[in-house]
């Protein structure tokens, strides 16, 4: 089973990831598998208000099968491959979890100081012990910042 970290740089792929269930993939996506799990993070520029909104992760799920060649439609960009997802936890729009009190513990962003950098392309693998270590802090998140 393998982790990935993926990153939604706009509304529209955020609501293709938690309304519509479904993950794009402009990259090779051939190591993806049934069960791998998944951390979905929201940057700055995700809901159009780069100034006022604060990158966040937003949910956690698991993947229901290896990537497809299901195009998807984002904005005027179509991407070919895609896979189904289960989100399993999910904060409300803005409510997200602030990753950055977590970069000192996790293994893929080797330099804390310039952490942001490491989570810039749509989709990472990482470590499962990161996703262990974001998982675990984002249901505790989740209990402490219940939605409204």
């Amino acid at each position: 089973m393998a982790s990935w970290f993926i990153v939604c740089d706009n509304e529209a792929e955020l609501k293709l990831v938690l309304e519509e269930k479904r993950v794009p993939f402009r990259t090779d996506a051939s190591n993806l598998a049934k069960s791998d799990r998944c951390v979905v993070y929201a940057s700055k520029n995700a809901w159009g208000h780069p100034n006022k909104d604060e990158p966040q992760v937003i949910a956690i799920g698991k993947f229901l099968g290896a990537a497809e060649k299901t195009p998807v439609t984002l904005g005027e960009e179509t991407i070919e491959e895609s896979a189904k997802v289960e989100i399993t936890a999910v904060q409300p729009e803005r409510l997200g979890m602030p990753l950055k009190p977590l970069v000192v513990d996790l293994w893929f962003v080797r330099k804390k100081a310039t952490w942001w950098n490491y989570v810039r392309k749509p989709v990472i693998s990482i470590p499962e012990q990161d996703f262990e270590t974001i998982a675990i802090a984002f249901m505790s998140w989740t209990r402490s910042h219940p939605a409204p």
